[in-house]
């Protein structure tokens, strides 16, 4: 699986803020950088709460609240592709670029069985 396009729409310092990926070509890496407090560390969160939901309690609802929390991708995996939104909420937090809510299993399939627990001891490098 790999991101085309990652968007930190209201979260945690971000608002608007995105990254086109679509250029990259193969399996490559891509190394996000920059001097502290520069908000490295807020995107890392960002990407595991889209992937994997919001926490009830999170880190990211203070400078938007709670309810407007929102993170968006494209992401595709064999030349299958989705993209959706992650809100905070309890249920049908998953929605498509319509609004209505997604299953969480068209995300797990391309995720192909990366839990959360994986993706921090893997990905989450900071």
């Amino acid at each position: 699986m790999r991101f085309l396009r990652l968007s930190f729409d209201a979260y945690g310092p971000f608002t608007g803020v995105g990254l086109e990926l679509s250029r990259a070509h193969g399996n490559g890496l891509h190394v996000i950088y920059g001097p502290n407090e520069a908000g490295k560390s807020s995107a890392l969160r960002g990407i595991r709460d889209l992937l994997f939901g919001m926490p009830q309690q999170t880190l990211a609802a203070h400078l938007h609240p709670s309810a407007s929390l929102r993170l968006s991708a494209l992401i595709e995996r064999d030349g299958e592709r989705l993209d959706f939104a992650r809100r905070k909420k309890r249920k049908d937090s998953l929605v498509g670029p319509d609004e209505l809510p997604l299953e969480e299993s068209r995300l797990s399939r391309l995720l192909n069985g990366l839990d959360l627990p994986s993706f921090e001891r893997l990905f989450a490098l900071d």
